[in-house]
């Protein structure tokens, strides 16, 4: 005898049946077009696949990748931390250079820019600085190098047109940054404009 509302042919299944079919259709973080280390995206996948099968030697070579460039980049926080800059900038490159493309490049790029500033490397710093602000547009440290490029050019290599025309291009490029109104300021006073 069938149960009322029972689906007629409908088979039990098992629940490993359920579990290889979740695996089935379990999106592969290399393909999922969303970049590793950024929370809702690649860790998230990761996260899935290491729940449902522990021992998949994809998802464990992921999960060791996203561990050791923390910890690499953590090494060269902490050089910075203890003031050993010439090292944490040896750290920073030796990190680029394993991890090329990696979520923490930009990163890695802006501290290491900000380290050759403190250390006095002008040229260098905007060498960095340049690179970071060639990459995409909608990244997250964008504007910070930008503007940062802006200054060093300001205050650290006295080049002031080449300074006034990237604080143009924070205010035009990045219309939301939280450096519009200094980067306005810093525009007309180096413009000429009286600024109050």
């Amino acid at each position: 005898r069938r149960r009322p509302g029972a689906r007629q042919g409908a088979a039990r299944r098992c629940p490993c049946q359920v579990l290889h079919r979740q695996q089935r259709q379990l999106p592969d973080p290399a393909r999922a077009g969303v970049p590793l280390g950024h929370g809702a995206g690649g860790e998230d996948h990761l996260g899935r696949a290491l729940a449902l099968d522990p021992l998949n030697p994809k998802a464990l070579s992921l999960a060791g990748t996203l561990a050791l460039d923390r910890k690499d980049y953590a090494a060269a926080e902490q050089l910075v931390f203890q003031n050993k800059l010439p090292a944490a900038v040896a750290g920073l490159d030796a990190l680029l250079a394993k991890y090329p493309g990696h979520s923490l490049t930009d990163n890695a790029y802006y501290l290491k820019s900000q380290l050759q500033q403190r250390m006095g490397e002008f040229p260098a710093a905007v060498a960095t600085l340049e690179r970071l602000v060639a990459g995409p547009a909608n990244g997250v440290l964008s504007d910070d190098a930008l503007f940062l490029l802006a200054r060093i050019q300001e205050e650290d290599l006295k080049d002031k047109p080449k300074a006034r025309a990237l604080y143009e291009q924070v205010l035009t490029k990045y219309p939301g940054s939280i450096y519009v109104a200094e980067a306005r300021k810093r525009f007309r006073k180096l413009r000429g404009d009286g600024v109050q």
